[in-house]
């Protein structure tokens, strides 16, 4: 062979050796790289979640900070609240509380809003009533209306008086969870309705029965004033289904007696007949008898 070829020979030989070390090579970088991507990206995922979770808990302590830090705002105690005339129903109230302790509002679309508390009887802690808006400034009194949905009777149970408190805000923390009773009182209260519907309709049926019920004891046991009606409606609708056919039935049964009571004369009749044609027949056959001896005597003579 030629030299030259030979050369060549070598080199692609070589070039084929290293082309699979390359190759194997490249294969194990690669590999390498996706085991550090699989990893890299659990990692982000963890990383991922665990910053989720700090971003919770720092939203947690941010509610908890604001409700520490962040005061109450305004406050105001020893209040006296009466019903406002006309809206007691829709819960309106009448507070001995206004200018200049409340401010204008800059917009009037945006009211005011406070937090009442009203006295609880043998407790020194009050009890929360609900966030209200002012609907009329005036000065040292004010009316508000409830800025929520009222649950039926709730108004009947606020303690109109002295001592009421309150209040321009309440903390965060406070808030979410009075948000919180409020959505479970009023899943209740849907709760309650349904109810109470269910229980309307399910009385309505009973009524509706007991009606059907007792129009078909009537028509088995008849009318409660046969004397009004007896002349304009059937005896079963006077008396009763049941009673007539007991009516119907002595009355069939009576008439059974007497035919009976006829069939048997009948058949007495029938057989004093009988009795008196055979004593007819005996009488004629005696007298045929005789006749016949007559007979025969008189060409004797």
């Amino acid at each position: 062979m030629h030299a030259l070829g030979k050369f060549f020979l070598f080199l692609v030989v070589a070039g084929s050796v290293g082309a699979i070390y390359m190759s194997s090579r490249a294969f194990e970088i690669r590999n390498s790289w996706l085991k550090l991507s699989e990893g890299l990206e659990k990692e982000v995922e963890t990383n991922k979640l665990a910053a989720d979770k700090s971003d919770s808990e720092r939203e947690k302590l941010t509610l908890q900070f604001e409700s520490l830090a962040r005061p109450w705002q305004a406050y105001w105690t020893g209040i006296k609240v009466d019903r406002q005339p006309g809206a007691e129903a829709a819960g309106g109230l009448l507070i001995q509380l206004g200018l200049p302790q409340l401010k204008q509002p800059a917009d009037a679309a945006n009211p005011i809003l406070i937090h009442a508390f009203q006295p609880v009887p043998g407790s020194n802690e009050p009890a929360y009533v609900g966030e209200f808006k002012v609907e009329q400034l005036g000065e040292g009194q004010s009316v508000l209306m409830p800025n929520w949905m009222l649950r039926p009777d709730e108004v009947d149970q606020w303690i109109v008086g002295e001592n009421w408190h309150f209040r321009e805000a309440i903390p965060a923390g406070s808030k979410a969870l009075i948000g919180a009773l409020e959505e479970q009182l009023s899943e209740g209260l849907e709760r309650l309705l349904a109810r109470q519907a269910e229980l309307a309709q399910t009385e309505a049926i009973i009524a509706r029965t007991q009606e059907v019920l007792a129009s078909r004891v009537g028509d088995i046991e008849g009318i409660s004033n046969p004397e009004e009606k007896q002349d304009k409606l059937p005896p079963e609708y006077v008396a009763g289904l049941q009673q007539t056919i007991l009516d119907e039935e002595a009355a069939v049964n009576a008439v059974t007696a007497d035919v009976q009571q006829l069939r048997d004369e009948l058949f007495d009749i029938q057989e004093r007949i009988d009795e008196l044609k055979r004593e007819i027949d005996a009488e004629l056959h005696k007298l045929q008898g005789g006749d016949q001896a007559q007979a025969s005597l008189t060409p004797g003579l």
